[in-house]
């Protein structure tokens, strides 16, 4: 996806970042760690040899996808690194609710009629207990072939009439998103993303446990309610929120 436009298209709609488009790359995430500039960059690509998703998994990147990512220069305290993971999810989520009901799938997916159509993966560098940096990529499922686990987001709205256009609406939303969960207090932010998640109020098993979902937690993780008493799950992969996922350590979907 090369737009020599693409930029003035991005200023028009109020959008700060610099935009850098090339057909093909390994990852975006990977090549914009590389570049000395990459704070407040956007680089985009039309394939990916070697995309990467939560926990390593790999992501199959084909033509007729979105799959793009964000440089930040930060001053955050690690304890508050969820806001990245949250925040960006969050934002591109409430974008593409205009037209299709998005939901948020903890702590990186987003997710339509039970199918994946994206996914979020965040690199961070830190130095003592601050946050100093971090690389935000996404993907999205356009018109690219996808696996039974998946959905393309073509398939089922016309509302963004090219990846450009496309584009455009998912970087509203990531700066939208970052902007807001960076700034504003947890008690503000935990009801905005609660209102999509994924599964919210289901009895799922738990360490042979029945419990219920109840939310996200500010350290990154789930709140879910026991019989006798809440927990909170703090890593990913402790738990399946996929209805035909039985093993919580695989992920059913090859794309991120």
């Amino acid at each position: 996806m090369v737009c020599l436009n693409l930029q003035q298209q991005a200023q028009q709609a109020g959008i700060r970042y610099r935009l850098r488009t090339i057909a093909v790359t390994d990852s975006t995430n990977a090549q914009l760690w590389q570049q000395a500039d990459r704070h407040e960059q956007v680089l985009i690509a039309a394939q990916q040899r070697a995309g990467r998703g939560q926990q390593g998994r790999s992501w199959l990147s084909p033509l007729g996808g979105l799959y793009l990512s964000l440089g930040l220069d930060l001053d955050l305290h690690l304890s508050e690194s969820a806001r990245l993971i949250f925040g960006a999810a969050w934002g591109v989520a409430q974008s593409l609710r205009s037209q299709v009901p998005v939901q948020l799938k903890w702590p990186n997916d987003l997710v339509l009629d039970n199918r994946k159509l994206g996914g979020i993966l965040v690199e961070t560098r830190s130095q003592g207990d601050r946050l100093r940096e971090a690389v935000i990529g996404l993907g999205l499922n356009g018109s690219n072939p996808v696996p039974e686990t998946g959905i393309a987001l073509q398939s089922v709205s016309t509302a963004w009439a090219d990846l450009p256009d496309l584009a455009i609406a998912v970087l509203q939303g990531l700066q939208t998103g970052l902007d807001q969960w960076l700034a504003d207090d947890w008690g503000t932010l935990i009801p905005l993303y609660d209102q999509w998640l994924y599964r919210r109020g289901d009895r799922l098993t738990w360490q042979g446990q029945i419990v219920t979902l109840l939310g996200i937690d500010p350290s990154g993780g789930l709140r879910l309610q026991g019989r006798d008493r809440p927990w909170v799950i703090v890593q990913p992969g402790d738990l399946s929120l996929w209805p035909w996922q039985h093993d919580p350590k695989t992920d059913p979907v090859t794309h991120q």
